[in-house]
């Protein structure tokens, strides 16, 4: 069963599905085009190849009666061998149920065995009719050992027990097999990864249902950031991460108390907000497989949620979010490469290249900005190019324009929170240069920004004849360029100093060949870096009354925090003001946890009947090198 994150709700991503007839003849593609596919769906046997995707989930469930049953596998097999007659590869779900009791470690190892050893076509044992092999397995979907519906009574412990040998036992019948696990919950990983190590993972599956940039709850561990950070502190950050389930159901304004839904959105939202989320990932490297949750209506409609993130109806009609999700396919799977546009604040922008040089890039405006003005593209070649508009009407139809390439740069007047698709030729993507002409400097960013000063960055350019040096300008709102300084061709990131509060600043960056001839490039794509209004201290924490004089503190936070960073952004003080600090308290970085300060009383303890504050400024960074959005202040009072 497809279970939801941090709730209690039973999905049906792994049940029998209404039966709707199949809509097209299976795929054709290669089977290593089908492994590099990008998207997959929670159940796509009767539809996923209509809409294109490489991966299909497939349950198979063992209880302490059937653990040792091949029949089980063999009849699994069938399932799999019609979607691998559509072009589909499975992602094999092995997980465990139970009728009076739960099996041990060993019959549930002993089970995961049979499922490799039947699947790896080795020539022993094999399940008969397989096309090709199957190598990649989660174990136990979902696993939270504190009020789960899914697993009652399976102890922590023993969860650990079963994952442990049921993987030893899995790459010992198929050496070659990848096993994935989803860390549901952190408690239950880190006891898990203690014992077999993270090198015993080779994919993460995640499981979210909330929008990028409009979720319900942005403190939820399922969502992007917060997972990510999760990951880091597990030492998992270096894995693939495969979003085995997503929709999005969990999105800003939605109220849901079983069994009642109330979407806040609709239908067209639906469809926005899952090219968004699957453009965002995939181009960022954030995750590199999406598999959407429901495509098909479940075979029970008793669950409005679940109605309503389907991508047909329950009379098997289309819906805009399958129509959105089969484009976002056809235009972008199986890119060879996928890079980050810089084209001004609140705006996403990701270039996917094709194996044959084709370039789609896919841009919007952030979710909740309202419409960006004049957003250009720049450094491309010339002629007309295809934009098409990534959600279409409730009919399917997608409205494409063409818009034509001006001296290297692609405008929109207007550019909307929904997504659009420019495709562009490799001559566009990539045009030819004269002699020695240095290519643009890409993937413009900022390296650090404060209150007086920003710190860009850039990738560097290259030339036949070398790189002189390199121009930077600058403009203030909406003023002129102004060239800020040059640097030489080794340095590749530059400081503006001096810089005024509140105030939008847009870069750009050329090179200049080596030769003497003057060449330069086309400008970089602009980048847009606002800086912050005065220092602002939000108060999330009430007031602690009657602390103790020997009371210590320890600050967690979501992600392992970077040491140097810590002394000059954590103090206290007796003044709301944060003037004077109290030199005599020095915070520490938890010896035993990368992701906790510790704060100790002072010499003799705190003063009695005193107010104290212990401020946490913005500047401080995550090993990563992210900082805190804004700076936070917390009271807590002494006793008297």
């Amino acid at each position: 069963m497809g279970r939801r994150w941090w709730v209690i709700l039973v999905g049906i991503c792994l049940c029998t599905v209404l039966g709707i007839a199949e809509p097209v003849a299976a795929q054709t593609a290669s089977l290593e085009t089908l492994l590099d596919s990008k998207f997959g769906g929670g159940t796509a046997d009767t539809y996923g190849a209509d809409l294109g995707v490489g991966w299909s989930r497939v349950g198979i469930d063992f209880n302490e009666t059937n653990y040792n049953d091949i029949q089980i596998i063999n009849n699994r097999a069938q399932d799999i061998i019609k979607l691998q007659q559509k072009g589909i590869i499975p992602y094999v779900i092995i997980d465990v149920s139970k009728r009076s009791q739960w099996l041990t470690a060993s019959q549930y190892a002993q089970a995961v065995a049979n499922v490799a050893e039947s699947f790896d076509m080795d020539g022993n044992n094999d399940a008969s009719g397989l096309i090709y092999p199957v190598d990649t397995y989660e174990l136990l979907n979902e696993y939270y050992s504190q009020g789960s519906m899914n697993y009652p009574g399976l102890t922590q412990s023993t969860f650990v027990d079963m994952f442990s040998q049921g993987a030893q036992k899995a790459r010992a019948a198929s050496p070659e097999c990848r096993i994935a696990y989803n860390p549901f919950n952190e408690s239950d990983a880190r006891a898990l990864l203690q014992q077999i190590g993270t090198d015993q993972i080779d994919i993460v599956s995640y499981h979210t249902y909330s929008p990028l940039d409009y979720p319900q709850d942005v403190a939820a561990t399922e969502y992007f950031t917060n997972f990510g950070s999760m990951l880091t502190c597990l030492g998992l950050d270096n894995k693939p991460v495969w979003v085995t389930e997503f929709d999005c159901n969990k999105h800003k304004g939605m109220t849901f108390i079983p069994p009642n839904f109330q979407p806040a959105g609709d239908q067209e939202d639906n469809a926005r907000w899952l090219v968004q989320s699957a453009v965002w990932g995939l181009g960022s490297d954030f995750f590199q497989k999406i598999f959407y949750t429901e495509i098909v209506p479940p075979s029970s409609m008793g669950n409005p949620l679940l109605n309503w993130i389907s991508m047909l109806d329950s009379s098997g009609n289309k819906r805009q979010n399958y129509y959105a999700y089969q484009k976002l396919i056809d235009m972008i799977d199986n890119f060879s490469s996928a890079s980050a546009l810089s084209l001004g604040d609140n705006i996403y922008g990701y270039s996917f290249t094709k194996s044959d040089g084709r370039v789609v890039d896919v841009l919007w405006s952030k979710e909740g900005t309202g419409s960006k003005s004049n957003v250009q593209i720049s450094g491309l070649g010339s002629g007309q190019v295809n934009v098409t508009e990534s959600v279409p009407d409730s009919g399917g139809n997608f409205q494409t324009t063409q818009k034509t390439i001006d001296n290297g740069v692609l405008s929109f007047a207007t550019l909307s929170e929904e997504p659009v698709y420019v495709e562009l030729s490799a001559d566009q993507a990539q045009p030819a240069q004269l002699p020695g002409a240095p290519t643009i400097p890409a993937n413009l960013r900022v390296l650090d920004s404060s209150a007086a000063a920003i710190t860009i960055a850039w990738d560097a350019s290259s030339s036949s004849t070398g790189i002189e040096e390199y121009i930077i300008e600058m403009k203030a709102g909406s003023g002129e360029f102004v060239e800020m300084g040059t640097t030489d061709s080794a340095a590749c990131q530059f400081t503006c100093s001096d810089l005024s509060l509140d105030t939008g600043y847009t870069f750009r960056v050329r090179a200049k060949e080596a030769s003497g001839s003057g060449v330069v490039s086309d400008w970089s794509q602009e980048l847009t870096v606002s800086t912050p209004s005065a220092q602002v201290w939000t108060e999330p924490f009430a007031v602690v009354n009657n602390v103790a004089i020997n009371k210590s503190w320890k600050i967690k936070f979501s992600a392992p925090v970077n040491e140097g960073t810590v002394k000059d952004n954590i103090y206290v003080a007796t003044d709301k003001s944060g003037t004077p600090k109290m030199t005599s308290i020095v915070p520490l970085l938890s010896p035993d946890n990368a992701c906790q300060v510790e704060i100790a009383y002072p010499p003799g303890g705190w003063s009695k009947a005193m107010a104290y504050y212990i401020f946490i400024d913005e500047q401080l960074a995550s090993t990563s090198g992210k900082k805190l959005s804004e700076g936070i202040r917390f009271e807590f009072d002494t006793a008297p």
